[in-house]
């Protein structure tokens, strides 16, 4: 017949070994986050590039525009 201690120190083994299984899920759950919100932030600065080379061409033009009208006058 096993002693308090002897369960004691099984049960603790036992709850040691779910509590490392709970710390890889978490760690492996705030890993696989943190890649996706580092795509998202790729895509983010993608598209802010994107949109300032647009507004770079339609203030270029812009200024072009307000050149040849001066320039007219």
């Amino acid at each position: 017949m096993t002693t308090q201690s002897q369960k004691n120190s099984e049960t603790l083994i036992r709850l040691e070994s779910r509590i490392a299984t709970i710390e890889n899920n978490h760690l492996q759950h705030i890993q696989t986050s943190m890649e996706k919100m580092e795509v998202q932030i790729q895509n983010i600065w993608k598209v802010i590039l994107g949109l300032s080379a647009m507004f770079i061409f339609v203030f270029a033009d812009s200024v072009k525009s307000l050149i040849d009208l001066v320039t007219i006058l």
